[in-house]
């Protein structure tokens, strides 16, 4: 819970986990994170490649998740007979991304 308390959410108004603070430089999301530390820290420094293959990987993951979204979570809502019927829509759609996540390499 320490992300929810007012010092937190002066530095990260949107409460979020993973946080990066240096000085008066703050963030929050963890792609940012990344791509800062990977460009200022000699120990991460990633080459060109290296830096590609991770935004192709953040990407995918994003398609992944407006994918789930438009697809399966949407129609669910508008569609499930039950609450049941809504949980099964879920989780079966949420196999499938998460499936097409793990095979990417």
């Amino acid at each position: 819970g320490e992300h929810k308390k007012p010092e937190y959410l002066a530095k990260h108004p949107a409460g979020q986990i993973p946080a990066y603070e240096e000085g008066d430089f703050n963030l929050s999301e963890s792609y940012a994170i990344l791509q800062y530390i990977s460009k200022d820290d000699a120990e991460f420094k990633l080459d060109g490649k290296e830096a590609i293959k991770m935004d192709e990987y953040v990407g995918r993951h994003l398609s992944a998740v407006r994918k789930f979204t438009t697809a399966v979570v949407r129609p669910a809502l508008f569609e499930a007979k039950s609450k049941d019927d809504l949980e099964a829509r879920l989780k079966e759609g949420l196999e499938k991304i998460t499936g097409d996540l793990e095979s990417f390499n």
